[in-house]
């Protein structure tokens, strides 16, 4: 097999069997990584029969740390792993950001693509909901200090972040590798400072006849009803794009599976017909 562009975790849908099942990738949204699907990523395994491959995106976690930090460069990320991965179509799950690269995938290359989750996103532009430069800039502090301990980071950070759940997030970016004595970024926070006012766009070029382009797959939408991307103004722009979708609303914020895992997977289970 030819060398996967992207880090990963893979979970198998049966164990440790070699037996081929159809493929779902999982995309994680700006400042995540593959690790927010380890407690989901083995139940939709088993009970959906995919292979699920949670990735981490450019410029994050373990995968190269490459600009630009745009959506095309990452549909093209995506379009390499599968096409590394040998395999012809692929089912695509993404929350915030790593939505958008799902959809911005199917709308591009639509052949690629069996069906769609989509987790807390919309087709549309959107403000985006933090301001992540002012985020790097106290990361950046973190980084020139060379911290030894968590708690010192989550210190530092406080100055630039008030909300401690927001804080935790940001800081399971800090790693630190086995035999070292300082923590690290493992995100880019060049890349990231430079990309992230593109995260919240939405430009996807028209066909070459001039018609607006449309997935005409499954599409699912679980959004949340406290979080602000989805709105009845917006669900047009879903309609006229991916025009079999369905969209689940949940009592949640704009992490729908980390709140609700349950009624997510339910969600999900029903939309693959399982």
């Amino acid at each position: 097999m030819t060398t996967l562009p992207l880090a990963y975790q893979l979970y198998k849908a049966d164990g440790k069997s070699t037996e081929r099942k159809p493929v779902l990738l999982c995309m994680h949204g700006f400042f995540g990584s593959k690790r927010q699907w380890m407690s989901i990523a083995p139940r939709m395994a088993k009970l959906l029969d995919h292979d699920i491959y949670a990735l981490d995106m450019r410029n994050h976690g373990q995968s190269p740390h490459t600009y630009p930090h745009r959506y095309p460069e990452m549909v093209h990320d995506i379009e390499t792993f599968v096409k590394a991965l040998g395999v012809d179509r692929v089912s695509l799950m993404g929350h915030s950001m790593g939505g958008k690269v799902c959809m911005t995938t199917a709308l591009m290359n639509p052949g690629l693509v069996d069906r769609l989750v989509i987790e807390d996103n919309v087709p549309c532009w959107v403000k985006l909901m933090h301001d992540y430069g002012y985020y790097i800039e106290g990361m950046r502090k973190i980084g020139e200090r060379r911290v030894k301990s968590r708690r010192e980071a989550d210190e530092m950070l406080a100055e630039y972040v008030d909300d401690a759940g927001m804080r935790r997030f940001v800081l399971s970016n800090l790693v630190k590798r086995h035999g070292d004595t300082e923590y690290r970024w493992e995100i880019s926070l060049d890349n990231l400072l430079e990309g992230y006012q593109y995260m919240g766009g939405w430009d996807i070029p028209a066909n070459a006849d001039g018609s607006g382009r449309q997935f005409g797959g499954p599409a699912l939408f679980v959004c949340g009803a406290k979080s602000k991307f989805w709105t009845a103004e917006r669900q047009p722009a879903i309609d006229q794009q991916f025009p079999k979708n369905q969209v689940v609303l949940l009592e949640t914020g704009h992490n729908v599976a980390w709140e609700r895992p349950r009624e997510f997977l339910d969600a999900v289970a029903g939309f693959f017909g399982k």
